[in-house]
């Protein structure tokens, strides 16, 4: 399991190797080390092949460091052993550009060119 971006204010993603089952995986629980425990966290999946993305979204500070692991489940209620743990830290949204406000409108054409050369390929 490593970390995987997730470009959402205050979420954390988790990417890692689907488990296998002798009748199948229904699905995964993902758990965050939050306030000295870890916590059970609402967490979106999407698969790609042999992997799966989480997307953790909520209970998270942006910008804090998070602890994870994950534990599959199977048809019968059988749990994984937890996998290992790995560190996420939470998406900071940067703050959104501000406008420089109305003025003149920029009617200036953008400089030539210059420097031009053509590149033979060998």
């Amino acid at each position: 399991m490593g970390p995987y971006n997730a470009y959402i204010n205050g979420t954390a993603g988790l990417i890692w190797t689907k488990s296998t089952d002798d009748v199948a995986v229904t699905g995964y629980d993902v758990y965050a080390w939050i306030d000295g425990a870890f916590t059970p966290v609402t967490t979106q999946f999407f698969t790609s092949g042999d992997w799966v993305v989480g997307v953790v979204l909520q209970n998270l500070t942006p910008g804090r460091d998070y602890l994870f692991y994950v534990v599959a489940k199977d048809a019968d209620g059988n749990l994984s052993a937890p996998s290992d743990l790995v560190r996420q830290r939470a998406m900071v949204e940067p703050p959104l550009p501000t406008s420089p406000g109305p003025g003149a409108p920029d009617t200036a054409p953008p400089g030539t060119p210059t420097g031009l050369t053509a590149v033979t390929g060998k």
